[in-house]
């Protein structure tokens, strides 16, 4: 991979670092509740389920959520 494809990667992204779940490239949040976080992205929808989910990062293209994670979910 080159440096300007990784600076301009347009793809849909997902990490878990240190209890944290990094989103990159994503479309919408659909839903936002203490259990529940709905994401879209360009192939389908991310769902989210734990407790004490909160989103602690959002920009246009980037979201960072923490809790405890119970299940992540590929519709």
């Amino acid at each position: 991979m080159d440096f300007r494809s990784y600076l301009f990667d347009t793809d849909f992204n997902m990490k878990y670092i240190n209890n944290k779940l990094d989103i990159v490239n994503y479309i919408s949040i659909d839903t936002v509740i203490n259990n529940r976080i709905v994401i879209k992205y360009k192939d389908g929808i991310l769902d989210i389920t734990g407790n004490d989910l909160k989103i602690i990062k959002l920009t246009h293209d980037e979201v960072l959520v923490s809790g405890n994670f119970k299940k992540i979910e590929f519709r």
